[in-house]
């Protein structure tokens, strides 16, 4: 019978079809491998294809995967083939994803008349699926992957609802666009990711921008209000800035004709599209339509990725230009110029061909390149809030009632901010910015350099990237944690308010949290300490570099002891001193005297540790802690403190040249990813005395 293929018993031999194998992961690989895991009935997937062909499959090879799907070429006895995409559980919810994506294609390819790939058969849900997973057979493309062709773009799509495309008769209660396709729930994968798909979150579809906006808002609310790694307070802090961007919304929101909602691609880069073997100026089909959804112009508008580059862009009526020394540069330099002034100029031609056919798209572009106005970052930061923790949303919330004048007048408001902040609310908000900015910039550096932006690596490269994983000392700043990469709020909380810690020399009640992993506290004799509490490589380095030095000079902030309490996180308690020399600074101006006091100490703990051939890593001025006094010199007391990241000159992480310290107090050996030692300190030093 047509269709029919001898059936075999599931053998080990096809766990490769079930597993992700294109690739490893630096940390947290075995979530990453979950993620991508989907076992399906491999008999059943290929006499799908047979019906759908009319003859029996032959033979099924596994191609190379993306993040979110695995992909199969069926080839039939009849010499025909057919692709099967499997969608992996990171892609969303797999019915909505693959209904959503079949629509799609049906829409873009028999509607708009887009190149797309055609749907041959699919998992419905009003068939019998035996398969035991979503699927689509689609035809293989013909022609090849675009590579350095510049080829003319399809423009954004106009609709009237913000969500997904799915057929009326897969998903009848949809808000119609036709006869046959309706708007439902949004596949964007924000909203199903992870722990999300378990919430009972709106996925729209929505009406206005205003709703989606609202929707994303509103999910991130949910979601820190379900992590319980974070204090009740930390919690009720971030929810609340949440809702004043929910207040803010429908008075900052771009005009109407760059909100409405537009369906485009997100991934549109030269190796999802083909073009004619024979005239590669000719789009034959795009590819990975996966998860698209239909969403508010403003936040769309942006590059297609095989237009976008890195380098930096001259928008407007500015042309790229080679370098003004461009006749003077070698040989290589002169290739790099070369291909970077060609990089730019695809993407100016992209630019004026947008201004041509596009101008709406180039408008909605134009605000998010306007950098006085923070509500044109807001819209993006608001989504990823649960993740990057509230400090960024405070700072745009912040600059927005700051500027609300300058905002107002531009939208013809006529009313007083509806959210408001004080000025000692305002400074402190920005101290702790400047540090998460910081820890960001290290991070960021990390992700470069070694893991990219989720730890994956080729099979190839992974024992060298491992090591480089391994050896790096990038933490400098209790924001991040290097075992898995996120901030530290996402780990289990440390210490709470009121909680007595039981120590050798006495009992400490924890007062107020200073940052992230430090508490102050109080000792019997209501003396302030400091308390460090995190479970991190860093604080058990700290702790051995203390124990090593504190007693060879009185300029290290000493430990006074480790909490050796099985029922709390490893700890450790500190001496408590009145300020920095950053805060105390930024309060008033350091004589001349007090910068040679506070210099002469920094530089009395530095030789103590460079005697020995250890690198503090991390001088800044926010490291030197002081005590005030009554004299000439504001100073009683100055010692050096932070000691989680202070390495041996000699170790791995100098002879690799890892990233260390603050990009603004890093020496040139440390940017520049050479070799360094303890020198690096003492440049370090120089620019925080100056």
């Amino acid at each position: 019978m047509k269709g029919q293929h001898k059936a075999y018993k599931l053998t080990e031999a096809d766990s490769p079809f079930f597993h992700y194998t294109s690739g490893r992961w630096l940390y947290n690989e075995q979530l990453q491998l979950e993620r991508r895991y989907v076992k399906f009935n491999v008999p059943a997937l290929q006499q799908a294809a047979g019906q759908v062909l009319g003859t029996r499959c032959i033979q099924m090879t596994k191609l190379p995967e993306g993040m979110y799907n695995k992909v199969f070429s069926l080839r039939m006895e009849n010499g025909e083939e057919v692709l099967a995409r499997i969608p992996n559980p990171n892609a969303g919810h797999s019915r909505y994803c693959v209904g959503s994506e079949v629509a799609t294609l049906d829409f873009l390819r028999n509607v708009l008349d887009i190149p797309v790939p055609r749907v041959m058969g699919w998992s419905s849900p009003l068939q019998p699926n035996p398969v035991g997973s979503e699927y689509i057979l689609m035809e293989r493309v013909r022609g090849r992957q675009l590579s350095g062709v510049w080829n003319v773009m399809s423009e954004a799509q106009r609709f009237g609802c913000h969500g997904s495309l799915y057929y009326k008769d897969t998903y009848p209660h949809g808000k119609e666009l036709t006869e046959k396709f309706v708007f439902g729930p949004t596949t964007e994968r924000t909203f199903w990711e992870d722990q999300k798909r378990g919430l009972g979150i709106d996925r729209g579809p929505w009406d206005t921008a205003q709703g989606y906006l609202s929707a994303v808002a509103n999910r991130e609310i949910t979601l820190i209000q379900n992590q319980g790694s974070k204090t009740a307070i930390a919690r009720d802090k971030h929810v609340r800035l949440l809702e004043q961007f929910l207040t803010l919304l429908p008075h900052i929101l771009p005009p109407e004709e760059l909100s409405r909602p537009v369906l485009l691609h997100h991934d549109l880069h030269s190796d999802n599209i083909f073009v004619d073997d024979a005239d590669p100026r000719k789009i034959s089909s795009t590819i990975d339509w996966q998860a698209v959804y239909s969403a508010p112009l403003f936040m769309q508008a942006r590059f297609p990725a095989v237009f976008d580059c890195d380098d930096q862009y001259p928008w407007g009526a500015v042309q790229p230009e080679l370098p003004e020394d461009f006749d003077a540069l070698s040989q290589t330099e002169d290739e790099l110029a070369r291909a970077k002034f060609a990089r730019l100029r695809l993407k100016k031609f992209y630019e004026l061909a947008l201004r041509k056919f596009n101008p709406l798209l180039v408008k909605a572009m134009d605000i998010t390149r306007d950098d006085d106005d923070p509500t044109t970052f807001i819209f993006h930061i608001v989504g990823r809030s649960s993740l990057d923790g509230p400090i960024p949303l405070k700072e745009l919330l912040m600059q927005t009632y700051e500027k609300w004048d300058q905002i107002a007048e531009r939208r013809g408001l006529e009313i007083p901010c509806p959210i408001s902040f004080s000025q000692e609310e305002i400074e402190e908000s920005r101290r702790q910015a400047t540090a998460w900015a910081d820890a960001y910039t290290e991070l960021d550096i990390l992700r470069t350099q070694v893991m990219g932006k989720d730890g994956w690596v080729s099979h190839e490269e992974f024992e060298d990237a491992m090591h480089r994983y391994h050896s790096v000392s990038y933490i400098n700043h209790p924001y991040w944690v290097k075992d898995i990469c996120l901030p530290v709020s996402h780990m289990a909380a440390t210490l709470s308010l009121g909680q007595v810690l039981k120590g050798r020399r006495g009992l400490y009640t924890v007062t107020k949290q200073l940052q992230d992993c430090v508490w102050l506290a109080k000792n019997e004799h209501q003396e302030k300490v400091v308390a460090k509490s995190v479970r991190h490589f860093r604080l058990q380095n700290e702790r051995d570099i203390l124990l090593r030095f504190q007693n060879r000079t009185p300029c290290i902030r000493p430990l006074i002891e480790e909490i050796e309490d099985s029922t709390v996180p490893p700890t450790l308690i500190l001496r408590y001193l009145d300020d920095d020399a950053l805060r105390a600074s930024n309060k008033q101006r350091l004589t001349r005297p007090e910068v040679k006091y506070v210099a002469k100490k920094v530089l009395e703990a530095l030789s103590v540790l460079h005697a020995e051939g250890f690198v503090h890593t991390d001088i800044k001025p926010s490291n030197v802690l002081v005590n005030y006094g009554h004299s000439d010199i504001r100073f009683a007391d100055v010692k050096l403190a932070d000691f989680g990241s202070t390495v041996h000159m000699d170790s791995l992480h100098a002879q690799h040249s890892e990233p260390i310290g603050t990009p603004i107090f890093r020496s040139p050996e440390a940017h520049l990813q050479m070799q360094w030692g303890t020198a690096t300190d003492i440049w370090s030093f120089g620019a925080t005395a100056s």
